[in-house]
């Protein structure tokens, strides 16, 4: 179980990596993107880039305080990834951004990719909670 985490990881890191090209933020980089954004987004990679390196070393190694940096890096990435959705999500509120989609390199926002990201991103929490929850003897 502990290695379809890490390889759901992965995955979920593909898929981030993938939006983050097709979104177009490593190719112009964080020109007119305001501050908060960036650290948003700088915050989210950094945690979920972290969060696989310790959870990988407790799946090779069965380090316990492997895991729990992994966790804590996990929820982390996962609070920021919800914040930017609430950020960017297209709404009809008092602070709604009435501009039509702004486009990025290869088109609109990638939403597809986005929503996979976002699906494969609860199953790496989902199997990252299991493993924890399994292998730990609370007794």
């Amino acid at each position: 179980m502990t290695l379809a985490s890490v390889v759901v990881w992965i995955i979920t890191a593909t898929f981030g990596l993938t939006l983050l090209i097709r979104s177009g933020a490593i190719s112009r980089g964080p020109k007119g993107r305001s501050k908060r954004r960036r650290v948003l987004l700088t915050i989210h990679v950094t945690a979920a880039a972290g969060g696989l390196v310790a959870w990988t070393s407790y799946a090779i190694t069965g380090w316990w305080a492997s895991a729990i940096a992994g966790v804590l890096f996990l929820v982390i990435a996962a609070a920021h990834g919800l914040t930017m959705v609430a950020r960017w999500s297209p709404g009809h509120g008092r602070h709604a951004n009435a501009e039509r989609p702004r486009r990025s390199a290869g088109g609109y926002f990638p939403v597809h990719i986005a929503t996979v990201h976002a699906m494969a991103a609860s199953s790496t929490v989902t199997l990252v909670v299991v493993v924890i929850l399994t292998t730990h003897s609370w007794s």
